[in-house]
């Protein structure tokens, strides 16, 4: 990793106090000089452990950085169509979708749509 990565974990304990990851999310601060201003989030949590605030913590802590450390004004991440909870959590940070990137990735076999969203820091960049 170089110094536009941002990895961050969540970590759960075993009743034998065995530590597991549950969830992980990661921040990429665009290269490119004219889009420096702008992150992508990727955001992964462990089916048994989705819709217990694992999400919105990991999206907290990539949040706390991008706005207070490196002073992004853009962050986007794309998201699967039908992944409501992602979206629902997405736009309690101020995500919007954007765009829909019709037939994006491959899941389960079949073709799947995604939506772009992105979040502008508005303290940054007011609209």
């Amino acid at each position: 990793m170089d110094a536009n990565q941002h990895q961050f974990v969540a970590i759960s304990t075993l009743k034998n106090k065995e530590e597991i990851i549950i969830g992980t999310a990661g921040l990429s601060v665009h290269g490119n000089h004219r889009t420096r201003h702008s992150g992508s989030i990727g955001i992964m949590i462990h089916k048994d452990y989705q819709n217990q605030g694992v999400g919105t913590a990991l999206l907290d802590a990539v949040i706390d950085v991008a706005d207070n450390w490196l002073m992004l004004v853009r962050l986007e991440l794309t998201v699967f169509e039908d992944n409501e909870h992602a979206i629902h959590l997405y736009e309690r940070f101020g995500f919007e979708k954007e765009g829909l990137k019709r037939l994006a990735a491959i899941r389960n076999g079949k073709y799947a749509n995604e939506y772009l969203m992105a979040r502008i820091n508005s303290a940054l960049y007011p609209l």
